[in-house]
């Protein structure tokens, strides 16, 4: 399962540069602490230690075998050392750490088309995945291991976002198709409950609160909130939160969203702001974080006190404070 050096995939990790990788890096994840971060190469995986903004890590654990072609997508537990990864060879798999410190694969889970993008529930009761051919597929957890358990197909082409509200029974999904649907669960079923036929495609649509998302649009000036009722109407609010065009952009760099501090961050063009939500329609920028490079792809510590990104350009990683 690791790389080791009697392994004939094996490449060589630079200890004196450890921060350099010339694969792709398409996502990056925290676990709940904070203290775990795993890292795509290519179809491999990276396993790293954080702490205090340092990257570190164990060379005989370093790197997984994960997938036949390149890893597009990662989610983390928020309640275990669990992580699911997903890619090009339409193959999802559900990583665990176990009591030995190392993280084995747990399942494998087949589809019939690349995976874009995922996401657990809190609770890790359900897995959210969006695919190439726009279908969202959901996994039921039944015991330890995850079987399929809806399969929508309220998208005519990709998925590159997922997203659910602070109740977890709203779910937020953008299509490559100039749509945003909204679902709602319904006797544990979840059920298309409104659409929004868009002007223009993007790659980020997240909820920002319970009843709140967003969304950037390319090419346009005005990152857009939305509103959603309590009969899910959904409302475009007339708020300017101070962004810029967002013209030559990348998918994969996903929205978050730290309910605690009233945090959220999104990635546009070569920039990731981190955004304060005050009261009412109120926002404020706290932070902005120039790459020089729109083909960067990373996520902030669970905590927002990190943003850690790969560039293309630099083909390294890139730690900032917050």
């Amino acid at each position: 399962m690791y790389v080791n050096e009697n392994d004939d995939l094996w490449f060589d990790i630079d200890d004196s540069h450890p921060l350099n990788q010339e694969q792709w890096c398409y996502s990056i994840v925290f676990n709940n602490e904070g203290n775990i971060m795993v890292s795509c190469s290519g179809k491999f995986l990276k396993i790293w230690k954080f702490q205090g903004g340092n990257l570190s890590y164990d060379k005989k654990r370093f790197i997984l075998k994960a997938h036949q072609q390149d890893i597009n997508t990662l989610c983390y537990s928020k309640q275990t050392n669990m992580f699911v990864s997903g890619g090009d060879d339409q193959t999802i798999k559900i990583w665990s750490l176990g009591a030995n410190n190392q993280f084995s694969q747990q399942q494998a889970l087949q589809t019939q088309s690349w995976i874009l993008s995922s996401l657990l529930k809190k609770d890790d009761s359900q897995l959210f995945i969006g695919c190439w051919d726009g279908r969202l597929l959901i996994f039921q957890k039944n015991g330890n291991s995850y079987s399929e358990f809806q399969n929508i197909n309220s998208h005519k082409a990709q998925i590159y976002s997922i997203s659910l509200n602070n109740s977890q029974n709203t779910i937020l999904t953008q299509g490559w198709d100039k749509k945003l649907v909204i679902f709602s669960s319904q006797g544990g079923n979840w059920k298309e409950e409104k659409s929004i036929q868009l002007e223009k495609n993007g790659f980020r649509a997240s909820f920002i609160d319970n009843d709140q998302f967003i969304y950037q649009p390319l090419e346009s000036a005005s990152t857009e909130l939305y509103q959603v009722s309590y009969n899910k109407n959904i409302e475009k609010k007339n708020v300017n939160l101070d962004l810029p065009v967002c013209q030559d952009d990348k998918a994969f760099f996903v929205n978050q969203y730290n309910e605690q501090k009233g945090l959220f961050s999104i990635k546009i063009n070569n920039m990731v702001f981190v955004m304060k939500k005050g009261n009412g329609d109120q926002y404020q920028k706290l932070n902005t974080i120039n790459f020089q490079d729109n083909q960067i792809f990373g996520t902030l510590s669970p905590n927002f006190d990190y943003l850690v990104a790969w560039s293309k350009s630099a083909k390294s990683y890139k730690i900032e404070k917050i």
